[in-house]
């Protein structure tokens, strides 16, 4: 019966199915040293961009490549960001407890917003283009305020996602097993249709 050969639907959709999962519980073991989270979200993104071209050579192989290949540059800016989040926390924490002046954190608000769209750029971004850390760093913010509402759109069902995830514990299963590369797949669907803009270019650092 067709319906259960190779070229059928059926198994194209278990097919698929199978390689979330494999990719899933790759993104999470790999993540889990939490050093290796700007790696990890590297890869990810990598792997399903070649999916959505059918240009992967296999989960493992494909993910296992952009890994080690981006480790380095993936490393540098997730400390980056890990150390200006670290500093906005702190000081809101400060305003807090120390100054009797809530809106004085109204700014650090701000400035929170924007470090977290450059993070949500900085790693699609490196898994499409060869820059160095700063490079990946501005033009993440580049990018990201120069479109920011698709970027606020895409950050709002990210955090949505995992605050379903955390809320539902029906949500946390479907999340820990297909939910870190569908997230990712929307993402690139979007994101790609933007970096189209620069594929032309032999370097995009001052894109």
């Amino acid at each position: 019966m067709k319906i259960f050969s190779i070229e059928g639907k059926l198994y194209k959709t278990l097919d698929y199915l199978s390689k979330l999962i494999t990719l899933s519980i790759l993104f999470i073991i790999s993540a889990l040293p939490i050093v290796t989270l700007g790696a990890a979200l590297t890869a990810l993104h990598y792997t399903v961009t070649k999916m959505m071209e059918h240009k992967d050579e296999g989960i493992l192989k494909t993910y296992t490549y952009s890994f080690l290949a981006d480790f380095k540059v993936a490393t540098q800016v997730w400390f980056v960001f890990m150390v200006l989040f670290g500093i906005v926390f702190l000081l809101m924490k400060v305003v807090f407890e120390f100054i009797a002046a809530p809106y004085a954190a109204y700014p650090l608000m701000v400035i929170l917003a924007m470090l977290c769209i450059g993070a949500f750029h900085a790693f699609p971004f490196l898994s499409r283009f060869d820059n160095n850390a700063k490079e990946v760093i501005m033009n993440a913010f580049y990018i990201g305020f120069n479109n920011i509402a698709i970027s606020i759109i895409l950050f709002a069902i990210n955090v949505a996602v995992i605050m379903a995830s955390v809320l539902s514990f029906t949500f946390l299963i479907l999340g820990i097993l297909f939910g870190f590369p569908m997230i990712a797949t929307l993402n690139m669907k979007s994101l790609l249709k933007i970096y189209r803009n620069y594929e032309d270019h032999d370097d995009v650092e001052n894109i």
